[in-house]
């Protein structure tokens, strides 16, 4: 269904020849026009850790300057016609049908795109297509002729950190009116791996059967996993274990519960602290 999708007058649920499963998304524009599906995916930071988009696409048509397809995988605003972001598909700049990566600005690409695959795109052909963010915002794009997302081709990579914002996602088509019902979408996804690493503990060597593990923050959930190693073999890791550190301690005063002898000093001991 289209449900968390905006702006699906032109897009129909289509069950007729899927790119998988039962049902795909498909361009229903009533005439030569340029429209698109826009949705605002739950929010997403791109410097947290490695973002991947995935979707498979296929248009019924040979693309040209007329007939194309672009996807913004971020963009600052709903009509994304006029939106800043990073867009990858098909004849956004230039009519050379291969398959590349942009910045967008105002719903305008450079001349010079961010990636250039050696990847066509061919009337009637379902390409997947996959491109991924690091944190440090470094960009590559991937992908694969009839489909999928295994054994893809990495068409190239680079480093752009222009745009953070995450708010918008969604397909934009520009078609004659003897194709505007000639494209089919499926299979997407956005993936946002946060993954934090506490320093010096990846992968250590632990001999015995405990490790006293420092630098951990109060009040916060953390996972780990081990497995043994022997002169000859390791085994598999063992399924991934949550501990959770306690609030931290604090210490504001001590009241004085009886009178103290005259006017000299009195020294207390503090035993312990327990947390708040």
């Amino acid at each position: 269904n289209l449900n968390g999708w905006n702006n699906t007058g032109s897009w129909v649920n289509s069950t007729s020849v899927p790119l998988s499963g039962s049902n795909s998304l498909r361009l229903n524009a009533t005439g030569a026009m340029t429209t698109y599906i826009v949705t605002q995916p739950d929010s997403y930071d791109v410097t947290a850790g490695t973002t991947t988009w995935r979707f498979n696409v296929r248009s019924a048509y040979a693309p040209s300057s007329n007939n194309k397809f672009y996807f913004y995988l971020t963009g600052d605003q709903s009509t994304l016609t006029s939106a800043n972001g990073y867009v990858v598909g098909v004849n956004f700049v230039g009519t050379d049908d291969l398959i590349k990566l942009w910045k967008s600005t105002s719903g305008t690409g450079s001349a010079t795109p961010m990636i250039t695959s050696s990847q066509e795109a061919l009337q009637n052909t379902t390409y997947g297509i996959e491109v991924s963010r690091t944190k440090e915002g470094v960009w590559i794009l991937k992908t694969k002729a009839n489909g999928g997302f295994t054994e893809m081709t990495i068409a190239g990579t680079t480093t752009d950190t222009s745009y953070l914002f995450s708010t918008y996602s969604g397909l934009v088509s520009a078609t004659s009116s003897s194709n505007s019902q000639n494209l089919k979408f499926d299979d997407f996804s956005i993936v946002n791996e946060i993954n934090t690493i506490l320093p010096n503990y990846n992968d250590l060597q632990v001999n015995g059967t405990s490790q006293l593990v420092s630098g951990l923050n109060a009040n916060t959930n953390y996972y780990y996993r081990v497995r043994a190693t022997s002169s000859n073999s390791t085994s598999p890791n063992s399924n991934v274990i949550t501990v959770s550190t306690v609030a931290g301690a604090t210490f504001s005063a001590i009241q004085q519960s009886a009178a103290l002898c005259g006017a000299g000093n009195a020294t207390f001991n503090v035993l312990g602290l327990v947390a708040n």
